[in-house]
């Protein structure tokens, strides 16, 4: 890998800032420099980048207030043509990529051209497959073709692929070489276990919930799994997060008897989120049905704080709930809620998810993962 010296790392958002933080700092010590490029623009404050950090290059992008919006389709093609010509000036020998937005790849491929370099397309998530059903009627038409191809067809050009799970390799496998291919896990630094648990004078099930309080949320399915709770103990919901469904989920929620629910807002701060993730015995991650997606990072939050997942995400975190033990896969036909509880109230079982966080989600997995993808790109 001697040819390798300068590496540029390319997110559209600070939404997966952990995974690339975690990239800079393998590339950098492998004695490559590293430099991160991304929007100026938070997707989660709606506001621009006022912290700045050392070795991260910000191009102004234009900003939007609503997720689904046209403005924001708009801010990702501004984004991906500053994005082309910033990649003509520069000299890199590896392109890193984070997908989506998926015109971002098209512009990228369109500079790999005129500077030769390495490009590695990372797929976070899927556009335009995640759409809710409701949006998803124009699934035949041009318009969702022409997205999806966006990013199908762009692949093609790139020298190695990865995913964040293995659930996105069939919409994938059609485009891509499958040599060149690996589903590189989200990772975040190891965590200690927890120590001791807070007496309690009466015993309530605490509930969080982390995270976009969006569209793809499914608050039906949500409301309905605290209802099942219910029938064995007090139940508690703690929100941290916001977004256009909040007082739809807090409304819902209240409607229940017997459930308290506490509303927090955003918290950025790391150790305070974690004081109150080590508090609470579950983490729901429930989606709508049509989400694509394997892991979300709301259930690592909730990982690697002991919490027992309520989820109902296929594919990798079905398999990991059901194979561990660590929680309720909703819509399962053999679920013990009470045996559940229980052992959600047990240091030992909430050490026990933490390990398994540490193990599964390690920085040490990762960097070797990352050590593998450079072999097969030389």
């Amino acid at each position: 890998m001697s040819a390798i010296r300068k590496v540029a790392i390319i997110d559209h958002t600070e939404s997966m800032d952990g995974r690339v933080g975690l990239l800079k700092q393998f590339f950098e010590h492998k004695g490559f420099q590293a430099d991160v490029i991304m929007s100026d623009f938070s997707h989660y404050k709606k506001e621009k980048i006022t912290d700045r950090k050392a070795g991260y290059k910000y191009l102004h992008t234009i900003p939007y207030k609503k997720n689904l919006s046209l403005t924001r389709i708009a801010s990702h093609v501004y984004f991906a043509k500053k994005v082309y010509k910033f990649l003509c000036k520069e000299d890199y020998d590896l392109v890193w990529v984070l997908l989506p937005p998926n015109y971002l790849l098209k512009e990228i491929v369109k500079a790999k051209r005129i500077k030769h370099f390495l490009l590695i397309g990372d797929v976070e998530d899927l556009w335009p497959e995640s759409l809710p059903i409701h949006l998803r009627l124009i699934q035949k038409s041009f318009l969702f073709k022409h997205w999806q191809n966006l990013r199908n067809e762009n692949l093609r050009y790139a020298d190695y692929v990865v995913t964040e799970c293995e659930a996105y390799l069939p919409y994938l496998k059609e485009y891509i070489n499958l040599d060149k291919y690996s589903t590189l896990f989200l990772a975040k630094n190891a965590v200690k276990k927890i120590e001791f648990l807070p007496n309690r004078n009466n015993r309530i099930l605490k509930i969080a919930y982390v995270g976009s309080i969006n569209h793809i949320i499914d608050i039906n399915v949500i409301c309905k799994t605290v209802e099942d709770l219910l029938k064995f103990e007090k139940v508690e919901v703690i929100i941290i997060g916001d977004g256009e469904n909040r007082q739809k989920l807090i409304n819902s929620l209240n409607y229940l008897e017997n459930v308290k629910v506490k509303y927090l807002g955003k918290i950025f701060d790391e150790r305070k989120k974690q004081a109150i993730l080590r508090e609470c015995n579950m983490g729901l991650n429930i989606m709508k049905k049509s989400v694509v997606v394997g892991f979300t990072m709301k259930s690592l939050d909730y990982l690697k704080n002991g919490l027992f997942l309520i989820n109902n995400i296929q594919n990798d975190t079905w398999n990991m709930v059901k194979d561990n033990g660590i929680g309720i896969n909703v819509g399962s036909s053999d679920i013990d809620y009470k045996q559940i509880i229980d052992e959600s109230f047990s240091l030992d079982s909430k050490n026990k998810i933490i390990d398994l966080y540490n193990n599964f989600f390690s920085k040490e997995s990762f960097f070797n993962n990352l050590n593998e993808i450079l072999k097969k790109i030389e």
